[in-house]
C-alpha cells in the first residue's frame, strides 16, 4: 500500500521532527566545541603560522558546515519515514476504533509491511472479527426468538406456549454471554 499523505498528524509530526533535528544540532555543537578545543590545544596547531591557522579554520568550518547540513537533512527525512512507520499505524488504529465506536464492524485495518506495530494491528483485526462473529451469532439468536414469538402469537396451545417461552428464556440468557459488563 502506497503512502498517500506524508503529514498525518501535523502538530505531533512537526514536534517529533523538531526534537530529532535539535538533538542532532546539540550533538553537533558538542562535537564542534570538542574539535575546536582539540585543534587549538594541539602542538601542531601552535607551530602553524597565522595564515596557515586561518586556512585550517576556513577548511574546518566549510567541511563541518557541510557535514552538519547533510546530517540535519538526512535526520529530518529519516524522521518523516520513521514517523510514518510508527505513527501511521496509530493513525489507522484511531480511524478503525472510531468506526467501531460508531457501530461499523466492517472496518478493515491496512498496515504496510514496513510499518511498526503490526502485532497490535493484527490484534485489532482479530478483535473486530470476533466482535462481528459474536454479534452475528447473537443476531441469529434474536431472529430465532422473534420467530418463536411469532409462533406463540398465532397459537392457543398452552403446553406449546410454555415450551417456547422456556426456549426463549434460555436463548435470551445466552445473548452477550461473552461480554463482561
Amino acid at each position: 500500500m502506497q503512502r498517500t499523505t506524508f503529514i498525518i498528524k501535523p502538530h505531533l509530526q512537526i514536534k517529533y521532527m523538531f526534537f530529532t533535528v535539535m538533538s542532532v544540532v546539540l550533538m553537533s555543537i558538542f562535537i564542534y566545541l570538542t574539535l575546536c578545543s582539540s585543534i587549538t590545544n594541539s602542538s601542531v596547531y601552535k607551530h602553524l603560522g597565522t595564515s596557515e591557522q586561518n586556512s585550517l579554520w576556513i577548511a574546518f568550518f566549510q567541511n563541518f558546515g557541510l557535514i552538519l547540513f547533510v546530517l540535519i537533512l538526512a535526520t529530518g527525512l529519516e524522521s518523516i519515514f520513521l514517523f510514518h512507520r510508527i505513527f501511521g499505524p496509530i493513525y489507522a488504529f484511531e480511524r478503525v476504533i472510531k468506526m467501531i465506536q460508531n457501530g461499523d464492524l466492517t472496518a478493515q485495518l491496512h498496515i504496510r509491511k514496513t510499518d511498526e506495530l503490526k502485532d497490535i494491528g493484527n490484534e485489532i483485526q482479530q478483535m473486530c472479527g470476533s466482535l462481528r462473529e459474536t454479534i452475528k451469532n447473537d443476531k441469529a439468536k434474536i431472529d430465532s426468538i422473534q420467530s418463536k414469538l411469532d409462533e406463540l402469537i398465532n397459537t392457543s396451545d398452552l403446553p406449546l406456549i410454555k415450551t417456547k417461552l422456556t426456549e426463549i428464556k434460555h436463548t435470551l440468557g445466552t445473548l452477550l454471554e461473552k461480554f463482561r459488563i
